[in-house]
Formats: C-alpha cells, structure tokens, sequence
C-alpha cells in the first residue's frame, strides 16, 4: 500500500485543493474533458473505470449536465472527494469483471484515464474486454495514460506514482496503447490520438470499438 492516501489526509480540509494542484502539475484535465465533449457531444450513459476520487467524474457531470455519470473504482471511499452536484451521479466499489456483467451495452462513453499502467499487462486484454462488455453499440472508449518517454518528467512521474500508490506499475509507449487497442477493439477502432499539456507524456486514444454481445471468459 502506498503512503499517498496517508499524505492527503494530512492536509485536513485543504486536501482537496492540493489533490488538484498535485494532479494539475501533470495533466490538465480541464483541457482533457473538454476535448472529450467537442469529440463525442451527446452521451447519455457514461462511465469512468478507475475515478478514484472523483475528479475527471464531476468534470464529466460539468460537461454532460443531462446524462447518467458512473464511476467504478477498487479503493475504499471511491468518489470522497466529489464536489458537484450528487444528481445523475454515482460511485460505486468493484472491480469491471464484477460490474461488466449487470451493465453490459448500457453506457454509450467510457473513460479509463491513467489506469492502465497500474493493471498487469496479462491482464490487458481481459480487462479492456470487460470494458467494452459494458459499451453500447456505436459507443466511444477513451483511453488516456502517461506514456513512457526519456524525458526528466517521466521519472519524477514513475517516482511518484510508485511511491504515493505503491503499485506495481508498467508504462509502456503509445505504440503499445494502439496496439493493445487494435487487439481487443478492433483494427479501425483507433479514431484519434491526442496530447494534453502540460507533458507530452499525457496521450489518449478515442476509440470506436467493434462491440461484441460475447461476454469475455
């Protein structure tokens, strides 16, 4: 386990203020959102694998006033520090192999933003085909992550990664993001690549994915 959580309750009642200014100094989700509403502007039915605390969730909320926000996440007190409105919002603690199967084709947007590299990568597969399990038909999946690159921010993002969540994690290059895609998405799923500041490390794949009524084993 790592000592993160422990150094945020240490704040008190500024936790939430420095939870997003350390997030910030790495990825402006602002922006990331934002792209996400110009690319895909109507969503009903949304759903953020691994939302943690809820941040990209009440962004979500922001954006998509009319539609049906769920986040999943495997850590106690999933969503604690959501602050928007508690309307169309949900949090619930599960894994995606236990919540796939009482949600399969419902959500027509999914977000995995910079989870990836904390799931083993034997696991890649299963877990993107449970994702999709819960896809509807003709709906968007969007793969955000930090991309390994020989840059000085990229150690200090490992570093703290490491340190703060005390898992073991993998990154890999956006070669291996699209690849993964194609495998478990389809070979024309991949729509559109982009990078969000403040780091080039911050890549994300829209995808359209090849939906199948098929359940993964």
């Amino acid at each position: 386990m790592g000592i993160g959580a422990i150094i945020r309750r240490c704040f008190g009642r500024y936790e939430p203020q420095v939870a997003e200014a350390y997030r910030g100094f790495f990825v402006n989700l602002d922006d990331f959102i934002a792209d996400v509403k110009q690319s895909v502007p109507d969503a009903t039915s949304i759903l953020e694998v691994g939302c943690g605390e809820g941040a990209i969730c009440q962004r979500l909320q922001e954006k998509y006033p009319a539609s049906q926000v769920t986040g999943i996440d495997i850590t106690p007190n999933v969503g604690r520090l959501f602050q928007g409105s508690q309307d169309r919002v949900r949090f619930i603690n599960s894994t995606i192999q236990d919540y796939a199967p009482q949600a399969s084709g419902i959500h027509d947007l999914i977000l995995i933003a910079d989870v990836l590299h904390h799931v083993p990568w034997s696991m890649h597969d299963e877990f993107l085909q449970h994702v999709t399990q819960t896809l509807a038909p003709d709906g968007w999946l969007i793969i955000k992550d930090w991309e390994r690159r020989l840059n000085p921010i990229h150690a200090l993002g490992y570093f703290s990664d490491r340190v703060l969540t005390g898992d073991k994690i993998r990154y890999g290059r956006l070669d291996d993001l699209k690849e993964i895609a194609i495998r478990t998405c389809g070979s024309e799923s991949i729509q559109k690549v982009a990078r969000y500041k403040p780091w080039p490390n911050n890549v994300a794949l829209f995808l359209r994915p090849k939906v199948t009524s098929i359940p993964p084993q």
